[in-house]
């Protein structure tokens, strides 16, 4: 029997553990002024459905080769998220919970400066990864300054133009044909291959809601509520209030002009 794509998805709980997670990790680095940006599957979730890919169960940042020191000093006593030692996985890094009960993590690619056709790029520092994944490689020019890309309700890092990198890794088919190629979570049987339809551009769901985000999404996070877990409920429900207070302001607006307007009638008439 055929397997359907829908047994590849991110379950509801992974989903909002995934956006939290990484939502947590971007918080320290950018605090920290470690610089990071999006990459492989997440900088494609990002342009093409705003989040993470519904079937895809991890997020790939890359940073630059001379912020690895400070990351594990800053992660060495962190409490709550851990970085396993990138010799033991051979290739890159990856960061997760401590009490990492549902296997979530962030792979985390170093970066160095180099020359590819006469023109700067930034690649893999590690030479497993240029060999396992030779494309995925930034020029200069296409990278920074870097910009901001919306990923469920906040915003992450990523570089300045996509269109290069999108073809050069996932095929000029890369916005209307998906591939799951992998699952670190479910067992794949076969590549799966698709034309996207519709469904296909929305991304992974629940969202994380950050506490800063809470006022304009509608309250805060209830895991399994779906009102309150769907981005465009979210914003229906804020467009809402907006319109409410609005309303409001414009009624109590008329009634002072018009405690106004009769107030000067009345002296006039005295």
């Amino acid at each position: 029997m055929e397997q359907k794509k829908e047994e590849i998805y991110l379950s509801p709980e992974d989903s909002y553990n995934l956006y939290k997670l990484f939502y947590e990790v971007t918080q320290l680095l950018e605090k920290n002024g470690i610089i990071y940006w999006i990459t492989a599957g997440t900088f494609l979730g990002a342009v093409r459905c705003g989040g993470i890919i519904k079937w895809d169960d991890d997020i790939d940042i890359m940073i630059p080769i001379e912020y690895k020191d400070k990351l594990y000093k800053l992660l060495k006593n962190n409490d709550k998220l851990h970085i396993y030692d990138g010799n033991k996985i051979k290739t890159h890094d990856k960061i997760s919970y401590r009490n990492n009960n549902n296997k979530l993590f962030i792979d985390i690619f170093y970066g160095k400066k180099n020359i590819i056709n006469r023109k700067y790029i930034f690649e893999h520092n590690n030479n497993g990864c240029k060999k396992k994944w030779p494309n995925e490689y930034f020029y200069l020019e296409n990278l920074f300054p870097l910009k901001k890309y919306k990923f469920g309700v906040y915003e992450v890092y990523g570089p300045k133009k996509y269109k290069d990198f999108m073809e050069r890794n996932f095929s000029k088919k890369w916005n209307t044909e998906a591939v799951i190629s992998h699952s670190h979570s479910k067992k794949l049987k076969k590549i799966i291959v698709f034309t996207m339809k519709p469904e296909d551009y929305e991304p992974a769901k629940p969202f994380f809601i950050p506490t800063l985000y809470e006022p304009m999404y509608g309250g805060k996070n209830i895991l399994f509520t779906p009102e309150l877990n769907d981005y465009t409920t979210l914003k229906e429900n804020y467009n809402k209030k907006v319109n409410i207070f609005y309303n409001i302001f414009v009624f109590l607006l008329v009634f002072v002009v018009f405690i106004i307007i009769v107030s000067l009638v009345y002296l006039f008439k005295k």
